[in-house]
């Protein structure tokens, strides 16, 4: 899974995954190698509550304060207090409500429940026509080099995305 920056006039970070190492100064650090600068992010936006996705976000209030605004779904709300007692700074959406960060760059939400846990949703950049669909698309593994399924062996991920499917999504499916 991967952490993604789309700027606008505004700046937002979205699914801030802590990398496999469980470590939230790895997405800072990352942050930092592409000269982006935690001050300058205007919008958190957690698609997804479990840990590996949000267990960043105590690390990153307490370097950046409360100078950001969180975007999350509704059923979304209730867990980040519960988690990391974060309270303020909360915008909840649902399916087709936006977000302009301007210079025309709009995202646009939808709620997809359980495709994973209960509160799950997914961002559309309308600009670039890229969708961030959390864990919706995921598998088991992950790519060697290539994020395109033309730059990488997708056979050799067959049975790990099947997998993935059978035992996270598929019971949500219909």
């Amino acid at each position: 899974m991967n952490s993604y920056l789309v700027k606008g006039e505004k700046a937002a970070l979205i699914d801030g995954v802590c990398d496999w190492d469980g470590v939230p100064e790895t997405l800072h650090a990352k942050l930092g190698e592409m000269n982006v600068r935690l001050e300058d992010i205007d919008y958190v936006i957690i698609n997804h509550m479990e840990p590996d996705h949000s267990g960043w976000l105590e690390s990153f209030k307490k370097v950046k304060g409360d100078n950001y605004t969180i975007i999350c779904s509704k059923k979304a709300k209730p867990l980040l207090e519960a988690f990391y007692r974060i309270t303020e700074n909360i915008q909840t959406v649902s399916s087709g409500d936006t977000l302009d960060l301007g210079d025309g760059r709009v995202l646009a939400f939808e709620d997809i429940p359980n495709v994973h846990w209960p509160e799950t949703m997914a961002t559309y950049d309308t600009k670039s026509n890229t969708l961030f669909s959390c864990d919706a698309f995921g598998s088991f593994g992950a790519l060697k080099g290539g994020v395109f399924d033309d730059e990488t062996n997708i056979d050799e991920l067959e049975d790990e995305i099947l997998r993935y499917f059978a035992n996270i999504v598929g019971k949500y499916a219909p």
